[in-house]
């Protein structure tokens, strides 16, 4: 029998013996990312094992990203760990991302991660397929073969309550299925309790979130950091609020958050003014947080009013 070497070549055991042949492949492809918003700065995590080494000069091509209004960039910021894939890439706006393996190349059957950001569209939209390829080089600019197109692995599960959540480029556009407010009285000069009403069937509003109100305008209730919240239930929705006297009812959400699909409350205490006022436009809009990681928001939106009668009053249930 001759004797081989049994020595590795481009990362494949035992590749100098003749007739070892293993087909290049990405042994792990995953992708995700870490907000489903509309119109969020959406960060996309890669992680990627080949089974050859992608010495430098290599490229790494992603495709099929699309929708994201991302506009093209040839030194599109990314960051790779360890960092053999560079500091930047080529991103084209059709959904295409090419990475070139420098610094000593990526080794082969070492793990990979990659991360970049993306806008997320401004509309609905379902995750598009994304596939990876590589072409592969020795180091000296010589090709030694390629990795075919992929599909890339997909993390199925909910984020934030949306379906498919941690799918890359799965977005929502976060609404409030219900948000109504009412008042107490109409009486000029008496205590009124403000009731807000929000319920949200798109996703969960995490911890962190700023629930904003506006449009309270015309009580006598001076500014305050810390108003009394009546709320129900009782997480989720803060026991105090930063009040401003010009209207503006600042609520942070706490514990496990808002929960998709349940109705929460928010009551607080004003003094009517002492002359006669109609109701006032009153709106909510959401800064979407993650404790002080920003995902995005849920756009201004008018508040339902009652429209009903009280003490005689005509429309005496609104705000």
């Amino acid at each position: 029998n001759l004797t081989k070497p049994d020595t590795d070549l481009y990362g494949v055991a035992n590749g100098r013996n003749p007739l070892e042949v293993l087909v290049p492949a990405f042994t792990v492809k995953t992708i995700e990312q870490s907000t489903p918003f509309a119109g969020a700065s959406n960060g996309l995590t890669v992680t990627l094992t080949s089974n050859y080494d992608l010495a430098d000069g290599s490229n790494v091509t992603i495709t099929g990203l699309t929708g994201s209004q991302t506009p093209s960039s040839s030194s599109f910021s990314v960051q790779s760990s360890p960092s053999k894939l560079g500091t930047s890439g080529v991103w084209n706006d059709d959904g295409t991302l090419i990475l070139t393996a420098s610094s000593g190349g990526v080794t082969s059957n070492t793990s990979t991660e990659v991360t970049f950001t993306l806008i997320n569209t401004a509309g609905n939209q379902n995750s598009p397929s994304v596939s990876v390829q590589a072409t592969i080089q020795d180091g000296s600019g010589t090709s030694i073969g390629t990795i075919a197109q992929a599909g890339m692995e997909l993390n199925g599960a909910a984020l934030y309550e949306v379906s498919d959540g941690y799918k890359p480029l799965q977005v929502v556009v976060p609404v409030f299925s219900v948000s109504a407010v009412g008042q107490s009285t109409p009486v000029a000069g008496e205590s009124n309790v403000l009731t807000v009403t929000l319920e949200c069937s798109t996703n969960q509003i995490p911890a962190g979130s700023i629930i904003t109100v506006t449009g309270l305008s015309g009580s006598s209730t001076g500014t305050d950091g810390s108003l009394p919240v009546t709320r129900n239930p009782t997480g989720g929705i803060p026991g105090q609020g930063d009040w401003n006297i010009g209207g503006t009812l600042k609520l942070t959400v706490n514990g496990t958050g808002l929960a998709k699909s349940n109705t929460y409350t928010a009551a607080i205490t004003v003094t009517n003014p002492t002359v006669d006022q109609s109701s006032p436009v009153v709106g909510v809009e959401v800064s979407l947080q993650d404790g002080s990681s920003a995902l995005g928001s849920m756009a201004q939106v008018n508040l339902t009013k009652p429209d009903t009668d009280l003490y005689g009053v005509a429309n005496g249930r609104n705000p």
